[in-house]
């Protein structure tokens, strides 16, 4: 069944988009590594382009609906699909199969009536029916497509139908003219507002109204409706031309939606249900347009087209050559039939060599979680209820505020979410809020434009665009400035930037993760937090817990540092004693992971015996709280520790004659660190020593 199938297209497609693109110069403005981001991981394409352009490939959907937009974007106009399907045929670019049963036909109206079998030529998503006008004698012909509920079509899909169809008419000469209109559609009002940005859609007594953003005003108004039906009479039919049909006939007829609103309420039907447009207008992003004009319908169970075409007179043929090419359009089916199974074969193995894929890299993942957690250290309880958090939430693209203290590990986390989420494969982006002035940073996020100020040489894209697609992690988020809170405010709600100096409106598709170790609430109390980007940023949170209260963990953050730093000094990794561990579990950990990253990278770089002990564990000494026996009284750590290092030093010093660069040489330190040490521990140098 259509709808149990996972969505894909043939490359035949994208091939016409790609020539297309090439033909206007657009070709370069393109990035098919991107389009293709994701895909194959285990044997990725070296040429994307070279794959994208060979008609025998077959890809899935999303990747077509990629290249639609990236196309759109880069040719100016939503009508791309259209002009790309429509001059594909008539430019010589090459038979595929498909071209090559239409010429073997010969005749326009034998291929319009093969449309369900073209269907499964193209993609396994969607579905195509051709039918006479009832009561009419001129050239034309009604034309139905649906697509399945495993697709949500855009309007690149449709412009894809109606180019294809007149474009076909170029492979027969006798053909003068086409042109293939919209009557009824299935495009969603809401999918096609999403295309656009700077718009939403809101219900107001039933009746669908398009809402700008920005000056809230109403620039579409839909209202719902059910479509009267009309009556057509169908033929007999080869058996070949039952298959994959959108409506089936009963008993010689068929009864198909009409572009007409049905007034009689006793005559309503739920199925024909869609929505008429009461107040046209036109939806705009950049230079892209479409314009919904009054009367048109749409959010229909399927499309309807009416295709009409002006023909040259032409020498008939014989009643042989027309007995011949009946008797070859069976075997014409056949082979399409034979075509679409051995396609469906393939993307049957394809998908299950993508599942077998899948689940070693989630066999891998599992055992990966057995000692981290995509770099996340830890296996406390408290660590382990924020695992599963994020595996809960970060297939949602809600915004996550990252709640915790310094040094526990927040931007950890935000990458986590990142490759948990369905963005996984699309770029991971970071910035610290609090080291920017607002100037910077809003030119970092946003971007600009050339001349928008001194220095400003170039046009610049800014983070929030150039991470479209993927997740943007804004650190110390309680930093910013109160007029920076607003454009942030601003760019969540409407999801479009406008880069500094312009007047553009760019839509965005950005995850934003952030974090804070401030009380945000308390912030808002006192005037300096905006209580509505708050509750924007607050969607989901996550608190992290400080270190003190995870000790559990310590014993892996320490095994973990010791190995890291190890091979960064090219060193092999040292032992630590059961004294040494203790000493550090008694410490409160103000700064957490990353101060004890900076005390197990201390301990590294200064160890020459390969096995930490208590004396080589440097503790700030403000902070210390542990105790030892010195000489059988209780002292404190710092101050045996300070008497230590004292004693050590001196030693050293004493047998340099206070040549601190011997000393330092002896001791295994940096000459600038003992410099400092000396100058913490007001030791003598020189002359006083000797």
């Amino acid at each position: 069944m259509m709808d149990q199938e996972t969505p894909w297209t043939t490359c035949l497609l994208t091939r016409m988009l790609i020539l297309h693109l090439e033909r206007i110069g657009k070709g370069d403005d393109i990035d098919y590594h991107e389009i293709l981001s994701g895909e194959n991981r285990l044997n990725p394409i070296v040429d994307p382009k070279a794959f994208l352009s060979d008609h025998n490939n077959w890809v899935p959907h999303h990747i077509l609906k990629n290249l639609i937009f990236a196309a759109e974007n880069a040719g100016g106009t939503k009508e791309i699909t259209y002009l790309a399907a429509k001059e594909y045929f008539q430019s010589g670019y090459g038979p595929s199969v498909l071209e090559i049963i239409a010429k073997l036909q010969n005749q326009m109206e034998q291929a319009l009536y093969c449309s369900n079998l073209w269907a499964t030529g193209f993609a396994n998503y969607f579905k195509l029916q051709c039918l006479p006008p009832s009561e009419t004698q001129r050239p034309e012909a009604i034309l139905l497509s649906q697509f399945g509920p495993n697709v949500e079509p855009i309007l690149g899909n449709f412009g894809f139908i109606r180019g294809n169809y007149e474009g076909l008419t170029k492979l027969f000469p006798v053909v003068e003219e086409a042109r293939c209109t919209e009557e009824v559609s299935q495009l969603k009002l809401q999918n096609l507002v999403r295309e656009f940005g700077g718009y939403q859609i809101q219900k107001r007594d039933g009746r669908l109204a398009v809402i700008e953003n920005v000056s809230k005003r109403e620039v579409i108004i839909a209202r719902p409706v059910s479509l009267r039906t009309e009556i057509f009479s169908t033929p007999p039919d080869h058996p070949a031309m039952m298959e994959g049909l959108i409506l089936q006939p009963h008993e010689g007829e068929l009864k198909i939606l009409a572009p007409e609103v049905e007034e009689d309420p006793e005559r309503y039907q739920k199925e024909n249900s869609a929505y008429e447009i009461v107040k046209g207008g036109t939806l705009q992003s950049g230079p892209l347009t479409v314009t919904l004009e009054r009367g048109q319908f749409f959010n229909a169970p399927y499309s309807r087209y009416r295709f009409t075409w002006k023909s040259k007179p032409s020498r008939r043929e014989s009643p042989e050559i027309v007995q011949a090419r009946l008797e070859m359009i069976p075997p014409l089916f056949n082979h399409v039939r034979e075509l679409r199974e051995t396609h469906r074969q393939l993307l049957r193995y394809t998908m299950e060599n993508k599942a077998l894929a899948q689940a070693n890299e989630e066999l891998k993942g599992a055992i990966q979680r057995e000692s981290d957690f995509h770099g996340i250290i830890g296996k406390s309880p408290k660590m382990q209820i924020l695992y599963e958090q994020i595996e809960r939430i970060a297939p949602v693209d809600s915004t996550i505020l990252i709640v915790g203290e310094t040094g526990t590990g927040k931007e950890l986390f935000a990458k986590a979410i990142h490759q948990c989420s369905l963005r996984r494969d699309q770029k991971f982006y970071a910035i610290n809020c609090a080291a920017l002035s607002e100037t910077l940073l809003e030119a970092e996020l946003f971007g600009y434009e050339k001349g928008a100020f001194t220095g400003a040489l170039a046009q610049k894209k800014g983070i929030f665009e150039t991470a479209s697609g993927g997740t943007l992690f804004l650190d110390e988020i309680g930093e910013v400035s109160p007029t920076m809170q607003a454009k942030l405010l601003r760019v969540l709600e409407e999801r479009e930037v406008q880069r500094v100096g312009g007047r553009e409106a760019i839509p965005i598709d950005v995850r934003v993760v952030s974090a804070t170790n401030r009380d945000l609430k308390k912030e808002i109390a006192s005037g300096k937090f905006r209580s509505d980007l708050f509750y924007r940023l607050h969607v989901i949170s996550l608190t992290l817990p400080p270190l003190s209260e995870r000790f559990d963990d310590l014993p892996l953050l320490v095994d973990h540092f010791l190995a890291f730093f190890s091979m960064k000094c090219k060193k092999e990794k040292p032992a630590i004693t059961r004294e040494a561990i203790t000493l550090l579990a008694e410490y409160s950990w103000p700064g957490n992971i990353r101060e004890l990253k900076n005390v197990i990278e201390r301990a590294v770089v200064l160890d020459r015996d390969r096995i930490i002990t208590p004396d080589d564990i440097i503790l700030p000494e403000e902070e210390s709280t542990a105790k030892v026996l010195v000489g059988g009284e209780p002292q404190a750590f710092h101050e045996a520790l300070e008497q230590y290092k004292r004693s050590v030093i001196q030693d050293a010093l004493h047998k340099t004659g206070g040549n601190q660069t011997k000393a330092a040489e002896i001791l295994g330190l940096q000459r600038t660190y003992l410099a400092r040490l000396i100058r913490t521990l007001n030791l003598r140098t020189g002359r006083d020593i000797r």
